[in-house]
Protein backbone atom coordinates (compact mmCIF):
# COMPACT_ATOMS: atom_id res chain seq x y z
CA UNK A 1 0.00 0.00 0.00
CA UNK A 2 1.52 3.51 -0.98
CA UNK A 3 1.35 6.66 0.89
CA UNK A 4 -1.62 7.85 -0.52
CA UNK A 5 -3.59 4.90 -0.31
CA UNK A 6 -2.48 4.95 3.24
CA UNK A 7 -3.72 8.73 3.87
CA UNK A 8 -7.25 7.87 2.03
CA UNK A 9 -7.60 5.11 4.75
CA UNK A 10 -6.47 6.94 7.56
CA UNK A 11 -9.01 9.82 6.86
CA UNK A 12 -11.67 7.47 5.97
CA UNK A 13 -11.25 5.54 9.40
CA UNK A 14 -11.19 8.62 11.07
CA UNK A 15 -14.68 9.60 9.61
CA UNK A 16 -16.11 6.45 10.68
CA UNK A 17 -14.94 7.29 14.16
CA UNK A 18 -16.44 10.81 14.58
CA UNK A 19 -19.54 9.30 12.99
CA UNK A 20 -19.91 7.07 15.52
CA UNK A 21 -18.84 9.14 18.52
CA UNK A 22 -21.91 11.53 16.89
CA UNK A 23 -24.30 8.55 16.90
CA UNK A 24 -23.43 7.57 20.91
CA UNK A 25 -24.29 10.98 21.95
CA UNK A 26 -27.14 11.16 19.91
CA UNK A 27 -28.76 7.81 21.05
CA UNK A 28 -27.51 8.44 24.75
CA UNK A 29 -29.24 12.39 24.56
CA UNK A 30 -32.73 10.61 23.10
CA UNK A 31 -32.46 8.17 25.96
CA UNK A 32 -32.29 10.47 28.58
CA UNK A 33 -34.85 12.90 27.14
CA UNK A 34 -36.88 10.10 26.52
CA UNK A 35 -40.59 11.71 23.67
CA UNK A 36 -40.05 15.19 26.46
CA UNK A 37 -38.07 16.74 23.20
CA UNK A 38 -37.57 16.35 19.42
CA UNK A 39 -34.59 14.86 17.88
CA UNK A 40 -32.99 17.85 15.91
CA UNK A 41 -30.56 17.09 12.86
CA UNK A 42 -28.78 19.86 11.47
CA UNK A 43 -27.73 20.32 8.14
CA UNK A 44 -25.69 23.32 7.57
CA UNK A 45 -22.13 23.36 6.01
CA UNK A 46 -20.52 26.67 7.64
CA UNK A 47 -18.98 25.04 10.77
CA UNK A 48 -19.84 27.86 13.07
CA UNK A 49 -23.51 28.03 12.51
CA UNK A 50 -23.56 24.28 12.90
CA UNK A 51 -21.68 24.13 16.27
CA UNK A 52 -24.00 27.58 17.39
CA UNK A 53 -27.54 25.60 16.30
CA UNK A 54 -26.32 22.60 17.90
CA UNK A 55 -25.16 23.93 21.43
CA UNK A 56 -28.52 26.04 20.85
CA UNK A 57 -30.44 22.92 20.91
CA UNK A 58 -27.98 21.13 22.69
CA UNK A 59 -28.80 23.06 25.88
CA UNK A 60 -32.37 23.08 25.24
CA UNK A 61 -32.45 19.47 25.99
CA UNK A 62 -33.10 17.96 22.09
CA UNK A 63 -30.78 15.18 21.33
CA UNK A 64 -28.78 16.35 18.01
CA UNK A 65 -27.25 15.33 15.50
CA UNK A 66 -24.85 17.51 12.91
CA UNK A 67 -24.05 17.19 9.45
CA UNK A 68 -21.95 19.43 7.07
CA UNK A 69 -23.50 18.46 3.86
CA UNK A 70 -26.66 16.80 2.27
CA UNK A 71 -24.92 13.32 1.36
CA UNK A 72 -23.76 12.85 5.03
CA UNK A 73 -27.34 13.35 6.09
CA UNK A 74 -28.57 11.27 3.43
CA UNK A 75 -26.69 7.61 3.62
CA UNK A 76 -28.05 8.05 7.54
CA UNK A 77 -31.34 8.82 6.58
CA UNK A 78 -33.80 5.89 7.46
CA UNK A 79 -37.94 5.14 7.13
CA UNK A 80 -37.66 5.22 11.01
CA UNK A 81 -35.79 8.90 11.81
CA UNK A 82 -38.21 11.36 13.15
CA UNK A 83 -37.57 14.69 14.97
CA UNK A 84 -36.94 17.83 13.23
CA UNK A 85 -34.20 18.97 10.24
CA UNK A 86 -32.55 22.16 10.40
CA UNK A 87 -31.14 22.36 6.72
CA UNK A 88 -28.89 25.47 5.02
CA UNK A 89 -30.63 26.28 1.55
CA UNK A 90 -27.87 26.24 -0.32
CA UNK A 91 -25.52 23.27 0.92
CA UNK A 92 -22.13 22.38 -1.68
CA UNK A 93 -23.21 19.15 -2.77
CA UNK A 94 -27.19 19.93 -3.08
CA UNK A 95 -29.72 22.44 -2.93
CA UNK A 96 -31.94 22.53 -0.06
CA UNK A 97 -34.80 22.49 -1.70
CA UNK A 98 -33.80 18.96 -3.34
CA UNK A 99 -32.72 17.37 -0.11
CA UNK A 100 -35.85 18.18 1.28
CA UNK A 101 -37.86 16.98 -1.68
CA UNK A 102 -35.34 13.59 -1.19
CA UNK A 103 -35.62 13.19 2.72
CA UNK A 104 -38.99 13.44 3.02
CA UNK A 105 -39.59 10.65 0.51
CA UNK A 106 -37.52 8.78 2.47
CA UNK A 107 -38.14 9.54 6.11
CA UNK A 108 -42.05 10.56 5.58
CA UNK A 109 -41.99 11.79 9.54
CA UNK A 110 -39.51 14.12 9.89
CA UNK A 111 -40.17 17.99 10.52
CA UNK A 112 -38.05 20.78 8.33
CA UNK A 113 -37.15 24.01 8.55
CA UNK A 114 -35.06 26.00 5.96
CA UNK A 115 -32.38 28.34 7.00
CA UNK A 116 -31.18 30.76 4.18
CA UNK A 117 -28.97 33.65 3.58
CA UNK A 118 -31.33 35.57 1.64
CA UNK A 119 -34.95 35.27 2.01
CA UNK A 120 -36.97 34.85 -1.54
CA UNK A 121 -40.55 34.24 -1.62
CA UNK A 122 -40.96 31.51 -4.23
CA UNK A 123 -38.37 29.17 -2.87
CA UNK A 124 -40.22 29.68 0.35
CA UNK A 125 -43.15 29.02 -1.33
CA UNK A 126 -41.64 25.62 -3.12
CA UNK A 127 -40.01 24.77 0.34
CA UNK A 128 -43.76 24.92 2.33
CA UNK A 129 -45.61 23.05 -0.38
CA UNK A 130 -42.88 20.45 0.30
CA UNK A 131 -43.82 19.90 3.86
CA UNK A 132 -41.13 22.58 5.52
CA UNK A 133 -42.47 23.83 9.07
CA UNK A 134 -40.75 27.57 8.23
CA UNK A 135 -38.42 29.22 5.58
CA UNK A 136 -35.76 31.59 8.14
CA UNK A 137 -33.61 34.19 7.14
CA UNK A 138 -30.71 34.19 8.70
CA UNK A 139 -29.45 34.58 11.47
CA UNK A 140 -32.49 32.90 12.77
CA UNK A 141 -33.91 34.05 16.09
CA UNK A 142 -33.68 31.19 18.18
CA UNK A 143 -37.40 31.63 19.87
CA UNK A 144 -38.56 31.31 16.46
CA UNK A 145 -36.38 28.29 15.77
CA UNK A 146 -37.70 26.66 19.48
CA UNK A 147 -41.52 27.31 17.80
CA UNK A 148 -40.75 25.67 14.33
CA UNK A 149 -39.22 22.40 15.74
CA UNK A 150 -41.82 21.81 18.57
CA UNK A 151 -44.34 21.51 15.78
CA UNK A 152 -42.17 18.81 13.76
CA UNK A 153 -43.96 16.35 16.93
CA UNK A 154 -46.24 14.18 15.21
CA UNK A 155 -49.92 15.03 14.98
CA UNK A 156 -49.07 18.88 14.17
CA UNK A 157 -49.59 19.12 10.95
CA UNK A 158 -53.10 20.46 10.47
CA UNK A 159 -54.49 23.69 9.37
CA UNK A 160 -53.51 26.14 12.41
CA UNK A 161 -57.08 28.01 13.34
CA UNK A 162 -55.84 30.74 14.43
CA UNK A 163 -54.18 31.22 10.95
CA UNK A 164 -57.49 30.58 9.33
CA UNK A 165 -59.19 32.92 11.50
CA UNK A 166 -56.78 36.17 10.60
CA UNK A 167 -56.94 34.89 6.31
CA UNK A 168 -60.66 34.37 7.09
CA UNK A 169 -60.38 38.95 7.60
CA UNK A 170 -59.95 39.61 4.08
CA UNK A 171 -62.60 40.18 1.46
CA UNK A 172 -63.32 37.66 -1.48
CA UNK A 173 -60.75 40.16 -3.48
CA UNK A 174 -58.58 40.13 -0.97
CA UNK A 175 -58.16 36.79 -0.90
CA UNK A 176 -57.52 36.40 -4.00
CA UNK A 177 -54.99 38.49 -4.25
CA UNK A 178 -52.86 37.03 -1.15
CA UNK A 179 -53.72 33.42 -2.50
CA UNK A 180 -51.57 34.90 -5.74
CA UNK A 181 -48.93 37.08 -3.51
CA UNK A 182 -48.39 33.34 -1.98
CA UNK A 183 -47.64 31.66 -5.21
CA UNK A 184 -44.77 34.56 -5.68
CA UNK A 185 -46.77 36.30 -8.44
CA UNK A 186 -45.94 39.46 -8.74
CA UNK A 187 -48.17 43.01 -8.51
CA UNK A 188 -48.30 42.85 -12.41
CA UNK A 189 -49.01 39.74 -12.48
CA UNK A 190 -51.52 39.16 -10.27
CA UNK A 191 -53.96 42.12 -11.53
CA UNK A 192 -53.16 40.57 -15.13
CA UNK A 193 -55.02 37.18 -13.83
CA UNK A 194 -57.66 39.15 -12.16
CA UNK A 195 -58.18 41.35 -14.50
CA UNK A 196 -57.66 44.41 -12.30
CA UNK A 197 -55.65 47.25 -12.41
CA UNK A 198 -51.42 47.04 -10.99
CA UNK A 199 -52.16 49.75 -8.39
CA UNK A 200 -55.93 47.97 -7.70
CA UNK A 201 -53.77 45.44 -6.73
CA UNK A 202 -51.44 46.63 -4.64
CA UNK A 203 -53.91 48.25 -2.42
CA UNK A 204 -55.81 44.71 -2.14
CA UNK A 205 -52.26 43.17 -1.59
CA UNK A 206 -51.22 45.75 1.53
CA UNK A 207 -54.84 45.49 3.01
CA UNK A 208 -54.31 41.69 3.05
CA UNK A 209 -50.73 42.39 4.48
CA UNK A 210 -52.23 44.57 6.95
CA UNK A 211 -55.39 42.58 8.26
CA UNK A 212 -53.77 39.37 8.65
CA UNK A 213 -50.58 40.95 10.43
CA UNK A 214 -48.06 39.97 7.95
CA UNK A 215 -45.08 42.34 7.82
CA UNK A 216 -43.35 40.15 5.17
CA UNK A 217 -44.03 38.32 2.36
CA UNK A 218 -42.67 35.44 4.03
CA UNK A 219 -44.83 35.82 6.63
CA UNK A 220 -47.22 36.21 4.24
CA UNK A 221 -46.01 32.88 3.08
CA UNK A 222 -45.89 30.53 6.35
CA UNK A 223 -49.47 32.34 7.65
CA UNK A 224 -51.31 30.96 4.38
CA UNK A 225 -49.47 27.69 4.68
CA UNK A 226 -50.53 27.10 8.04
CA UNK A 227 -53.82 28.25 7.12
CA UNK A 228 -54.27 25.44 4.96
CA UNK A 229 -54.31 28.21 1.91
CA UNK A 230 -53.27 26.10 -1.04
CA UNK A 231 -51.36 28.50 -3.90
CA UNK A 232 -52.31 27.84 -7.54
CA UNK A 233 -49.93 26.55 -10.06
CA UNK A 234 -48.15 29.56 -12.13
CA UNK A 235 -48.47 29.80 -15.62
Amino acid sequence: MNASETRRKDAAGRRRTATDTTRRRYNHASRRHGALTVPVHIVEDDPAVRESLSMLFTERGHAVEVFADAGSFLSALDGATTGCVILDLNLPDMNGIDLLRSAGRLAPDLGFVVLTGRADVRQAVEAMQLGAIDFVEKPAPPERLFAAVAQARPGRRHADPVAMARIDRLTRREHEVMVLLVAGHTNKEIARRLGISPRTAEVHRRNAMRKTGSDSLAAAVRLAIAAGVEPPERS
